[in-house]
This record gives structure tokens, sequence and C-alpha cells, in this order.
């Protein structure tokens, strides 16, 4: 989106779904893919519906404890969400740490408590923006 474009409604909408976790889920349930990834909101985590078809995405494995780890991470009263946009690399972290290291969770190779404790990034991080 460009404050100079003639199409930035559009750009907006299409942004708006994109990043919609809602949509993501029935997306990955419309074409019978696994989601691989984590909710954007806590809102997902409503121990209901919401979360009943987070779960429901990963077909080929019962992710239910996984998921279930997953959400006790995130809503930890230690856990800060967001603070990873300060890190310089994150990015080129996620890529070339986490996502390996999730990739054995999705293919229920190891438990998530497994692989997350396994991750040590003291090594990766390239400083922090301020």
């Amino acid at each position: 989106m460009s404050p100079n474009a003639a199409d930035n409604k559009e750009a907006f909408d299409f942004y708006q779904y994109f990043t919609n976790f809602t949509n993501s889920i029935q997306a990955a349930l419309d074409q019978g893919v696994s989601l691989g990834g984590l909710p954007h909101t806590l809102e997902v985590f409503d121990g209901g519906e919401n979360e009943a078809k987070w779960v429901s995405t990963y077909t080929k494995v019962d992710a239910t404890q996984m998921c279930e780890s997953f959400k006790n991470i995130l809503q930890a009263d230690t856990t800060v969400l967001g603070d990873n946009v300060r890190v310089k690399n994150f990015p080129v972290i996620v890529d070339n740490t986490i996502v390996p290291a999730l990739d054995n969770v999705w293919l229920g190779e190891v438990s998530a408590k497994e692989a997350l404790e396994a991750l040590d990034l003291s090594d990766s991080i390239d400083g922090y923006w301020k």
C-alpha cells in the first residue's frame, strides 16, 4: 500500500482479509492443509469454537496436546507478546531456527515442549531496535 496509490482500499481490504486468523483457518480447512502457524490474537484461545477450528486444521496428526502447549506458552505470565519485533534479525531467526524446529512438531517427530526447550537463540540475536 502506498499513500499515492489509487487502489489502497482494495489493498487494505486484502490485507485485512489475509491477516484475519479466522480467514486463515477457513482457508486451511477449505484446502485440506495444516495451518502451520500460531494464532495472531489471543481471542483464538477461547476454549471453544475458535480454538477447536485452529486445532482441526492439523489433519495429519492429533494436535490437541501440541496446540495446548503453544496456548499455555503464549498465555503464560512470563511471555511478552510482540517483543520479538525489537529483534533486528527476527525474520532470519524464524526462517533458519524456529521454523525447522516447528517442522518437527508438525510432523509429529517431537513434542512442542521438546522443540521449544531445545531452541537456543542466544548466538542468533543480532541486536535490538529501540
